[in-house]
């Protein structure tokens, strides 16, 4: 999905239930989140790990914020910066406008009288409605159009590099959409394969 920069932001730290606020808790909870974005590959240096309080205000924009004087600096043992302070320092990503036009499927549906709609993020270029879409389908290629986009429910006429958009095609089932193209012409050596390689991560599944 693109994701480089990652904040853990560790809520109700005045509900924990040995010791309020506690910094081995919170040391515990940083060490274990730790360990799994290093497993999924994120690098140490783009994770922020924040303790804070959504309901008495701690380090969620100032240091030792609080609604009723009840806890103040009961957090004190942290220094770091607050979730607000985190955020606006998060960098914003490239974006490739000019690179050919590319889309990751996230997830695909069946939705009657809309056809086939396509979850997924641009990431180059600019998506237009009316595109002409070339599906490889039983070693055949597969001709739709983008008949709508959608981003957060609204419709666009077109969407960006970055967008996180649904948009709509016809004519194909929502399970035969591995991938697609653009441009037909870049299509002629694909070729389908039988099997494939792949790396899954399960996080906390039981196996007992």
């Amino acid at each position: 999905m693109g994701i480089r920069q990652i904040i853990i932001a560790v809520n109700k730290m005045d509900k924990i239930k040995d010791s309020k606020y506690s910094e081995n808790r919170f040391i515990k909870i940083k060490k274990y989140m730790v360990n799994i974005c290093k497993n999924i590959g994120f690098s140490i240096n783009n994770i922020q790990i924040v303790p804070y309080s959504g309901y008495t205000g701690q380090s969620l924009v100032n240091r030792y914020e609080d609604k009723d004087n009840s806890h103040i600096n009961k957090m004190n043992w942290y220094k770091g910066k607050t979730l607000l302070e985190s955020l606006d320092e998060l960098r914003p990503s490239k974006k490739a406008f000019n690179a050919p036009l590319k889309k990751s499927i996230f997830q695909s549906c069946y939705i009657t009288e809309e056809g086939t709609v396509l979850e997924g993020k641009i990431l180059s270029d600019k998506l237009n409605k009316e595109i002409d879409l070339c599906i490889p389908l039983n070693d055949k290629i597969t001709k739709s159009k983008c008949y709508s986009i959608l981003i957060h429910d609204n419709k666009y006429d077109e969407a960006f590099a970055g967008d996180i958009i649904d948009f709509n095609i016809k004519g194909i089932k929502e399970n035969d959409v591995c991938y697609f193209k653009f441009n037909e012409n870049s299509m002629t050596n694909i070729k389908s394969v039988d099997n494939l390689r792949v790396k899954i991560l399960m996080i906390n599944k039981n196996t007992k």
